[in-house]
């Protein structure tokens, strides 16, 4: 097989990738898929990534028109081909002009162990095409990539551990309430448009285990307001989940990040632990927490 374009995508093992911005001026190879190229692609994973590591790079848009909304699709490589399975990750670009690049990071992909990669002959992933997102729809126009590249082993990694879980795990039961206690929570940014997170602290108050499940995660309602302008806010809000490290016994603590990200930034949230009452109704598990951010 002839290789038109050499680009691996790397295994890192320690502290989460931190890349600049300007750090895209310097790649040499990109590989195409239509309007987009892709560069200095690597996987990473950081304290925060629960279910699983990330891939990040450069994308550079070569199209004629502003990109806002892009699929990237991965496919896997079985012993020499590909085929047999992949992921996708929807990333809003923010009107990348012509020429422009950006730093982008995917969603979490959640990964098996190592005796899995290596009975179905996985070798890693490789970049296999984009779809450009019309008002947040996928479907075409869909290109797939112009160049080959190589890849390394694409294996699990181990998760880091978070600066917070040391903090969260000194925690006190005795000074919380209700039976969910949020503390040391704060809005966080993960170094991309559209990435604000509440991250904090969560302790089990109740005589039950929290959490026990396969998503080890903590059911919410929240709202807020999100914008650029003081002045022109909107109301958002909906349900959501605070994804844990793992269940919680009665009187631990751990640290959470939540699920949802938002496409604007976040002035202020407010939200709180729910879920089911006997009767079926819903019930405020702890007290509320509010957040603010000034613009």
């Amino acid at each position: 097989m002839r290789i038109q374009s050499s680009l691996a995508i790397m295994m890192f093992l320690s502290a989460p990738l931190a890349m600049a911005e300007d750090a895209c001026d310097q790649v040499g190879d990109w590989v195409r898929a239509g309007p987009v190229a892709l560069g200095d692609v690597q996987v990473t994973r950081g304290g925060l990534d629960f279910e699983g590591p990330r891939i990040v790079g450069c994308l550079k848009n070569e199209g004629d028109e502003a990109l806002n909304q892009v699929m990237l699709e991965f496919e896997s490589i079985r012993e020499g081909r590909s085929g047999g399975g992949g992921f996708s990750t929807n990333l809003r670009l923010a009107g990348l002009a012509p020429g422009e690049t950006t730093v982008f990071r995917s969603s979490q992909q959640r990964m098996r162990d190592r005796e899995h990669y290596e009975r179905f002959g996985t070798l890693g992933y490789r970049f296999s095409g984009v779809n450009v997102l019309i008002d947040g729809q996928s479907g075409r126009p869909e290109f797939g990539t112009e160049d080959e590249f190589e890849i390394d082993r694409f294996l699990p990694v181990d998760r880091p551990e978070h600066a917070l879980e040391a903090e969260c795990a000194e925690l006190d039961e005795a000074d919380g309430e209700g039976d969910i206690w949020i503390s040391q929570a704060r809005l966080k940014n993960l170094e991309m448009p559209g990435t604000d997170h509440v991250v904090g602290c969560v302790t089990n108050r109740s005589d039950e285990t929290l959490a026990d499940n396969r998503g080890h995660a903590i059911g919410i309602a929240w709202e807020g307001r999100a914008g650029d302008e003081p002045e022109r806010l909107a109301m958002v809000g909906g349900t959501g989940r605070l994804h844990l490290t793992g269940p919680l016994q009665p009187g631990e603590s751990g640290v959470f990040i939540s699920s949802f990200d938002f496409d604007q930034p976040i002035f202020e949230i407010e939200f709180y632990p729910q879920g089911w009452g006997e009767s079926g109704q819903v019930v405020e598990h702890g007290p509320r927490v509010r957040l603010e951010r000034g613009l």
